[in-house]
């Protein structure tokens, strides 16, 4: 009979006192890493100092490892419905308006988030659920899902910016043997990943 002895993890604390004070201060994230070398400098030193301890970094995709531009959230949901009305228009000829794509998508990400498999006591939304819903309530079927979901892929990544100077230190930590796992709450899942090798995924 094995035994089985079972590890104990510790967790150790870091503060980021002036890197999180020149992060929260900062009207653009994106330009602070862009091209502050100030920020630049300090960022590299400390995660030079952290990572040499570590054997795996993870690391949050959106706003962290690619960053959004600043126009708000409803700002885009807007926009996108707009691209997902032409869409019902040119395949249906339906009259359909943003607002009313808007409310179609927004009824289907409450029916998603609401229906959803709890895991550990979270209920996780699904773009392809939310989409069939839309596409049922402008159209009464679910065709058109995968054009709607085409669409707002590519509008958000027109409005991400990939951060290069984050990025870098990923691939020297993996250079040095180190494992970097991507993570997010995103309703994308796997839709996010195209290129079929992990290595390429973080280019």
């Amino acid at each position: 009979m094995r035994s089985i002895r079972r590890m104990r993890l510790s967790t150790t604390i870091h503060r980021f006192d002036r890197l999180q004070h020149m992060l929260s201060d900062a009207p653009c994230r994106a330009t602070l890493f862009r091209s502050d070398k100030k920020f630049r400098d300090a960022f590299v030193s400390e995660c030079s100092r952290l990572m040499s301890d570590v054997e795996v970094l993870s690391l949050d995709i959106f706003d962290t490892l690619l960053f959004r531009d600043t126009s708000s959230e409803l700002t885009r949901f807007h926009e996108v419905a707009d691209h997902i009305a032409q869409i019902v228009r040119e395949e249906t000829g339906r009259k359909v308006t943003a607002e009313d794509a808007l409310v179609a998508r927004h009824l289907g990400t409450l029916a998603t988030y609401r229906t959803s498999t709890p895991i550990s006591g979270c209920r996780e939304g699904s773009l392809t659920e939310i989409y069939q819903t839309a596409s049922f309530i402008l159209t009464g079927s679910n065709e058109l899902t995968p054009r709607f979901i085409e669409a707002e892929i590519k509008y958000e990544c027109q409005r991400l910016e990939r951060n290069d100077l984050l990025l870098q230190q990923a691939n020297e930590f993996r250079e040095q043997g180190g494992t970097v796992i991507l993570v997010t709450d995103m309703y994308m899942h796997c839709l996010l990943y195209t290129s079929p090798s992990p290595r390429d995924r973080t280019r």
